[in-house]
């Protein structure tokens, strides 16, 4: 008698949280909804409207006014920042203290010394930090590296 092999479990998905629900923001959430391997489980603005609004749009279980609060709550795989630079440094800082590697939109910091901290952090939690550069993952930026 033959016993077929168990199905493969599906591995756990990416829990990311989502700081900055304005339309940059909501542009961070459309994308990760649509990763099969992540899951945004919440977001955080000092809006609450904003954050209610983001929530109801993309079925976001938690939402926040602070995101200190969301980071003490949930245990997030990836922290994604829509802000405004003068905010990156900070967030990040307890984003990246809170265990969560880091995704933040352009530009990365107000100036070099910002970016140091930031650099330094990441190293100091060993988590990842990155910029998001838009072009940097379409065909066409993939086909001019390999070129």
């Amino acid at each position: 008698m033959n016993n077929p092999e168990p199905p493969a479990s599906q591995p756990p998905k990416l829990k990311v949280g989502i700081i900055g629900c304005g339309s940059h923001g909501q542009g961070h959430i459309k994308g990760y909804s649509e990763i099969p391997q992540a899951a945004v489980v919440a977001v955080s603005d000092l809006a609450p409207e904003k954050t209610r609004e983001a929530s109801l749009a993309y079925d976001v279980g938690h939402h926040y006014t602070d995101y200190r609060e969301m980071l003490d709550r949930h245990e997030l795989d990836i922290v994604s920042l829509a802000l405004p630079p003068a905010a990156n440094l900070d967030a990040t800082v307890a984003s990246l203290e809170a265990g969560a590697h880091v995704l933040i939109s352009k530009p990365l910091a107000m100036n070099v010394g910002q970016a140091k901290q930031m650099i330094e952090a990441s190293e100091r939690c060993g988590k990842r930090l990155s910029m998001g550069l838009q072009n940097r993952f379409s065909p066409e930026a993939r086909a001019l590296r390999r070129f």
